[in-house]
């Protein structure tokens, strides 16, 4: 298991059928399992540290930010890197006095 979307979603589906069914083993037990697999995505990010190094290097910026711990998953040919891309706002229109647009 690589650290992607899929343990976290698994968690975040376990956990809600067991604040559900709190006293359900079977919810005690999926929350254990999707637990344990974001500990061990968690765990094989480590053997990814220079490609996130590498996106950093080529592609962070003011405008992209990487998290200190992103979200990775593994392609055919090279590893995906969670980033942040900064969207600004659309700027609202100023009017004038006669109620222009500018």
């Amino acid at each position: 298991m690589l650290i992607s979307y899929v343990p976290v979603s698994d968690l975040i589906e376990a956990a809600r059928s067991f604040h559900v069914r709190p006293d359900d083993s079977k919810a005690r037990e999926s929350l254990s399992r999707a637990l344990n697999g974001v500990a061990q995505a968690e765990r094989e990010r480590d053997s990814y540290r220079d490609a996130i190094a590498e996106a950093r290097e080529c592609y962070a910026d003011d405008d992209c930010e990487i998290d200190d711990e992103p979200v990775v998953s593994i392609g055919d040919d090279g590893v995906w890197v969670n980033a942040w891309v900064w969207v600004p706002r659309p700027s609202e229109p100023e009017f004038d006095q006669d109620g222009e647009a500018h």
